[in-house]
């Protein structure tokens, strides 16, 4: 959990010392089919999947604060504050198939009690509104369902949460399926492990964090794995967003890079690096770690000025 301080709106100035808390975190669930039988299992950190195997994501993105009676939110109580805006993006791992979005009875995505499940204010901004309900509709590459979006040429879930009250908890679900095969038939190597790690970024107004990360593998538990790291030079803004978490990786698995950053008012170099041949946003692991950097530039400033001519 991260906590920052910021005042939000003209609205909020006489709450003195507000303290607002965004944080996000993902868990994970694999479905198994037998004999036509489904059943889930939730997976702990590090886990083994099986090849072709649905692996759902859960993102639970979630609020805090102190408002004006004093009163501070928490997993049991609700304080009397809300978000204005949070934007909530998820890069889903290389390998993994995106298949669809968990969907609800209505088609909304509402927010709920952390501490018992009932309604909660809070809720996805549906801005697609499509009229079926209980399915995601993808047309050339780009996925939807009420609010929520996949783009297959980033292979990012993004989503806006709109006014979520402090101590009420927003989850969105991502469904995958994991390979067909331990083994890579795109690449020359013969793969006997593959790994998959997930984590999501929220963002509200200056307030960025980044959630816990979850990771799966198949294949072998024990083989050397190099390490991929990603780290910001130069002056960074304050308001940037954590650089992408370390992850470890099988040499001769393909990793996708992680995508740029965006902040308003400065130009984001790229991620690069001269450890590996990046192609289309994805490289082949070699057998060392591969360490991306990247850095800002502000961009020139103009002044605006409005003069009244005459009386």
């Amino acid at each position: 959990m991260i906590k920052l301080k910021k005042i939000i709106g003209e609205k909020m100035k006489t709450l003195k010392n507000k303290k607002l808390i965004l944080t996000i975190v993902i868990f994970m669930i694999v479905i198994f089919t037998i004999i036509g039988i489904s059943y889930s299992e939730i997976l702990s950190n590090d886990a083994e999947v099986e090849p072709n195997s649905n692996l759902t994501y859960y993102l639970d993105v979630s609020y805090d604060g102190i408002d004006h009676n004093g009163i501070e939110s928490n997993a049991t109580t609700i304080a009397e504050v809300s978000s204005g805006i949070i934007k909530v993006s998820d890069k889903i791992p290389e390998g993994l198939s995106f298949v669809g979005f968990v969907t609800t009875n209505d088609g909304t995505i509402g927010a709920s009690h952390r501490d018992n499940e009932t309604a909660c204010i809070g809720k996805v901004v549906d801005d697609t509104k499509e009229s079926v309900t209980n399915t995601t509709t993808c047309n050339n590459g780009v996925c939807y369902y009420h609010g929520l979006h996949y783009d297959e040429s980033t292979r990012t879930v993004t989503f806006q949460v709109s006014g979520l009250k402090a101590g009420c908890k927003l989850t969105v679900g991502i469904i995958t399926k994991t390979p067909t095969t331990i083994d890579d038939p795109n690449t020359n190597e013969v793969e006997t492990r593959r790994d998959f790690y997930n984590y999501g970024i929220a963002s509200e107004e200056n307030l960025t964090v980044i959630s816990n990360t979850v990771h799966a593998f198949m294949g072998k538990g024990n083989v050397s794995l190099y390490n991929v790291k990603y780290n910001y030079t130069g002056d960074v803004p304050s308001n940037a967003p954590p650089a992408p978490l370390q992850t470890s990786y099988a040499e001769g698995i393909k990793v996708g890079v992680y995508n740029n950053v965006y902040i308003e008012g400065y130009t984001f170099s790229g991620w690069t690096t001269n450890d590996a041949t990046v192609t289309d946003g994805s490289f082949l692991m070699p057998n060392n770690d591969v360490i991306f950097t990247g850095s800002f530039e502000e961009k020139s400033k103009n002044n605006v000025q409005y003069v009244i001519d005459g009386d």
